[in-house]
C-alpha cells in the first residue's frame, strides 16, 4: 500500500508532536531553556564537552532526559529518526548543513557551526523539516531545495548563510558519535563543490571542441 502525501504528512506530525511533548515535560518554556554551557557546570561529571551532545543516541536522551539545547539539533534529529520508525515513516533522510563562513575558516581552529534538518518525500520531491521548530509540519517547514552544495537559511534568519552538506540515510546518521565525524560532513559540500567545478570545466572544454570540429567539417 503506497502513503499518499496526507498520509505521510500525518505521521511526520505524529513525531514533531511527539519530540515537543518530550523536551516540554522537561521544560515547560523552551524560550527559557537552560544553554549546555549551564547544563555541564551543573554536571561536573561530562568533561568531554566537544563530542557530548554529538555522542548522545536517541535512547541516551530519552533516557538522561537531556534537555533542548543539551541534545541540540544533532539529537533532536536522532529523536526524529527513532519516533519516525516506530510510527512507519520511511522515506525520510538527515540533512547535514553548515555555516559558509565557517567552512571558509575550516582552518581557523573554530567549531564548525552546523544545523542538523530532515527531508521528507512527497510525491513532488523532497521537503525540509527543523525537528526543533514546530510540533507540525507546516511549521516546522524549511524553505530551498534539498540538494547538497545547495544555500539555504536552516536556522530562521532570513538569510542563506548555510550549505546542505550532505544527506545521510537515518542509519548512516545515528553511527555519528563525535564532533569530528560530523566536521568531516560539513566538510563533504566544499569537497562536492570543487569536484562539481572540475566536471564543469571539462565538460565546457569538450563541448568547445566539439563545436570547433564541427565548424571545420
Amino acid at each position: 500500500m503506497t502513503n499518499t502525501d496526507k498520509d505521510i504528512i500525518k505521521k511526520v506530525n505524529i513525531v514533531l508532536e511527539k519530540i515537543d511533548k518530550f523536551f516540554h515535560d522537561i521544560e515547560p518554556s523552551l524560550k527559557n531553556a537552560i544553554s549546555r554551557d549551564k547544563y555541564f557546570e551543573q554536571h561536573p561529571e561530562i568533561t568531554d564537552h566537544k563530542n557530548f551532545n554529538f555522542s548522545l543516541s536517541a535512547d541516551n536522551i530519552i533516557e538522561q532526559k537531556n534537555p533542548y539545547n543539551v541534545a541540540g539539533c544533532t539529537g533532536r534529529a536522532k529523536l526524529f529518526s527513532k519516533y519516525a520508525k516506530e510510527v512507519g515513516l520511511k522515506d525520510f533522510s538527515i540533512v547535514a548543513t553548515a555555516k559558509k563562513e565557517d567552512i571558509k575558516n575550516k582552518n581557523s581552529g573554530k567549531m564548525i557551526d552546523g544545523h542538523q534538518l530532515v527531508s521528507i518525500k512527497l510525491s513532488d520531491g523532497l521537503h525540509m523539516i527543523d525537528p526543533g521548530k514546530g510540533k507540525t509540519y507546516e511549521k516546522a517547514q524549511i524553505e530551498g531545495v534539498c540538494k547538497v552544495g545547495e544555500n539555504i537559511d536552516a536556522v530562521g534568519y532570513n538569510k542563506k548563510d548555510y550549505v546542505i552538506s550532505a544527506i545521510l540515510e537515518p542509519s548512516e546518521y545515528d553511527n555519528i558519535k563525535t564532533y569530528q565525524q560530523m566536521e568531516n560532513l560539513y566538510l563533504r559540500c566544499g569537497f562536492n563543490a570543487g569536484i562539481n567545478k572540475i566536471k564543469e570545466k571539462y565538460a565546457n572544454k569538450i563541448i568547445a571542441n566539439r563545436l570547433f570540429q564541427s565548424e571545420n567539417e
